[in-house]
């Protein structure tokens, strides 16, 4: 398949969370932040990678609002590593 000309290109798209936002280091830096404030503290590296699986395991249910899958991953993560957080 030929590459289209530049001047006949419409449009571009991209996916932002991973490539133009660092997700990772948002959702750390906000745990960090808010573990701080309960006096708790965790290993950042293995919280992350058991948040992102968490996180896969919940979309792979049903639908849920994207908002309510991070809600539900957050409070479970942080269940497993015995900070109680308020859903």
């Amino acid at each position: 398949m030929a590459l289209p000309k530049l001047k006949d290109i419409q449009w571009v798209t991209t996916d932002c969370y991973g490539t133009l936002i660092d997700w990772e280091k948002g959702i750390t830096d906000a745990f960090t932040t808010e573990a701080k404030r309960d006096g708790f503290s965790f290993d950042e590296g293995p919280f992350i990678e058991r948040f992102f699986e968490v996180q896969a395991e919940i979309i792979r249910g049903s639908y849920e609002l994207y908002a309510e899958v991070l809600r539900r991953a957050t409070v479970r993560t942080a269940h497993e590593i015995g900070w109680e957080i308020e859903p």
